[in-house]
């Protein structure tokens, strides 16, 4: 939460995070670069953040973006290099002479706030975790009082997150892979499975495995583990629902999601340069049914036309929203479908 009485906690974390500026260890590469002497590592990104742009989002789950919508900001760089990144405009590169100090950070956040959002959505920001929390501490300074919505890739270390334990409220975790030879194939990383599995456990430990929603269905606190569908089984949906049930149990709260549209480089990688079938997210939702699974949120397929977000001229426009049948199973994921079970 970014609130005054939290602010001790967030600068707190900042602080202690800082030094990974010049020996980083943010993320699970490990690689050690001094970025303050102007190293740069796998997320391409120097010792500061780099806002690229920040809007209200309307196109997250619907206990996330609710009816007033969740505040996103948006950084330049990421430790991952997904093929298919929605986000390539920003994720692939970073502008290493472009710094957006905390105060400016807090400046968003107050923007959004003041727009009414029901939260904060920090969006892949572990690369840039202590400026973002420098930012963060400035708002909760200036009176802000906002829920923090860690919308994250999963590729992240487990000492990292335990700083935002009593700070993040929700986390919006992908768990994008179960074998690590995929990953390394299609978003050039390593050791993925094991250190996003790891995450999440310690995502679920601090907030708990399944959301809490008010009297209105907003989210107040807890974890959502988004799994998104892949051509031909390249994400492995049935190791990642087997590993949450037996980790988490049925109740944990996940988004299986059918928005997967080829861009940037998987236009030219034969396996993932589709759109999925509707056979195969079928299948998805039907292990997630035989498994047990109660609290579920689903897209109809045409999702892959209504979100695809474009970060020209220092803003985010997006073509549209993904369409979630909220809460419920669905047999029906043709195009348009909103059957429910």
């Amino acid at each position: 939460m970014i609130a005054p009485d939290t602010a001790h906690l967030i600068l707190e974390a900042a602080e202690s995070l800082r030094g990974h500026y010049q020996d980083c260890h943010l993320c699970p590469w490990d690689c050690g670069v001094d970025r303050t002497k102007g190293g740069v590592g796998p997320c391409r990104t120097r010792a500061y953040a780099s806002l690229s742009a920040y809007a209200v989002h309307h196109g997250e789950e619907p206990p996330i973006s609710g009816t007033r919508g969740t505040g996103n900001l948006f950084f330049f760089g990421c430790p991952m290099s997904c093929a298919y990144c929605q986000n390539f405009q920003i994720s692939q590169v970073s502008p290493l002479d472009e710094r957006t100090t905390p105060e400016a950070i807090a400046g968003a956040i107050l923007d959004l706030a003041g727009r009414g959002v029901h939260n904060t959505g920090l969006v892949s920001v572990s690369h840039v975790l202590p400026d973002v929390l420098m930012g963060m501490y400035h708002a909760a300074m200036k009176g802000v009082r906002l829920p923090v919505v860690y919308n994250t890739n999963s590729f992240e270390q487990v000492h990292v997150l335990r700083h935002l334990k009593g700070i993040v409220d929700i986390y919006l975790a992908d768990l994008r892979y179960s074998d690590d030879a995929e990953a390394r194939q299609y978003s050039r990383t390593r050791n993925y499975v094991g250190s996003a599995r790891r995450a999440i456990l310690e995502m679920a430990d601090q907030v708990g495995p399944s959301l809490q929603r008010d009297h209105d269905g907003i989210a107040v606190k807890g974890l959502l583990v988004r799994l998104l569908v892949l051509p031909n089984d390249i994400a492995g949906i049935e190791s990642s629902l087997h590993f949450l049930r037996q980790e988490l149990g049925t109740g944990v709260t996940i988004s299986i999601m059918a928005q997967y549209q080829p861009m940037y480089k998987a236009v030219d990688m034969p396996l993932i340069s589709r759109r999925i079938y509707a056979g195969e997210y079928l299948r998805a939702l039907n292990l997630a049914e035989s498994m047990g699974f109660e609290d579920v949120y689903v897209q109809t397929m045409d999702a892959a036309d209504n979100y695809v977000p474009d970060f020209r001229d220092g803003e985010v426009r997006f073509s549209g929203n993904p369409d979630y049948l909220s809460n419920s199973m669905t047999k029906g994921a043709e195009k348009g479908s909103d059957t429910r079970r």
